[in-house]
């Protein structure tokens, strides 16, 4: 998929506020379909429709995220919807995706504990 930073947000804005969805279709969209790790350390992280979904994080939040690359890019988001926070970060470099950890630490750092349990950008 090809996009712009602007019209990426504008997406991410219309994800956290239901995007059109019925409660019962957005409510599935966000909700574990799939874990990536069956033990119960891995409980709290896996694959919703179309977003990885992190449940269990501070104040009741859970955390939408979506990543990709391209040869000399790399695109991340990470989506608050409970608190209507989020970031998307595009980068042009190869070496891009380096930036995440510091960018989600110094954005999020009321969740940063919970969400190292699943991403590792969080982690020290």
């Amino acid at each position: 998929m090809l996009t712009t930073v602007g019209d990426y947000c504008k997406f991410a804005l219309y994800v956290m506020k239901g995007a059109g969805l019925s409660q019962n279709i957005y409510r599935e969209m966000t909700r574990i379909q799939a874990n990536f790790d069956t033990t119960a350390a891995g409980k709290n992280d896996g694959m919703g429709l179309g977003w990885e979904v992190i449940i269990g994080l501070n104040n009741g939040e859970f955390a939408l995220t979506h990543d990709g690359s391209d040869p000399g890019l790399a695109t991340t988001g990470l989506l608050l919807p409970k608190s209507g926070r989020g970031i998307i970060i595009f980068t042009d470099g190869q070496m891009g995706d380096k930036l995440y950890s510091k960018i989600f630490k110094y954005a999020f750092p009321d969740q940063k504990a919970a969400l190292a349990r699943s991403m590792e950008e969080f982690r020290e």
